[in-house]
């Protein structure tokens, strides 16, 4: 299904996103 697709590709982006964040604020903070 290309829907189910999409929304796994969303999840992922987002997941990713998060983790690069949580990573540039970490980085900031030291």
């Amino acid at each position: 299904d290309i829907t189910r697709g999409i929304e796994a590709a969303i999840v992922a982006i987002v997941d990713f996103k998060d983790r690069y964040d949580l990573k540039r604020v970490e980085g900031a903070a030291q």
